[in-house]
């Protein structure tokens, strides 16, 4: 009869780039997993343990399972329809011309 823990090759160990549990500056690189978060995430506010949803404006906790859990949040409904909406907004800068762009009105001598 074989003794506790020793069926089997033991656990694989986690990758530090995926379950980590804190928020990598990685993740957002386009080379990351083909840049599926590449402007989309930033680090939060609420420290290093979370990471910042762009189109969501929401802070995902990624303990304990790291890029797991960003992996979650970017398969629900509810982040494919805000990806959807962001598309549709305008940036602020094409709200307004750059200030070289504008034509200082002259003014009439009297």
């Amino acid at each position: 009869m074989a003794s506790k823990g020793t069926c089997g090759p033991p656990p694989a160990k986690k990758s530090k780039t995926c379950g980590s549990g804190r928020h990598k500056k990685e993740w957002e690189s386009p080379d990351f997993e083909k840049g599926r978060y590449a402007g989309l995430i930033k680090p939060s506010s609420e420290g290093p343990t979370h990471t910042f949803c762009i189109p969501c404006r929401k802070s995902i906790k990624v303990t304990p399972s790291g890029v797991y859990d960003l992996r979650a949040h970017f398969d629900t409904q509810a982040h494919k329809k805000c990806v959807e909406k962001s598309k549709t907004y305008r940036s602020m800068d094409e709200h307004f011309q750059p200030a070289a762009a504008v034509k200082p009105t002259p003014s009439k001598a009297t």
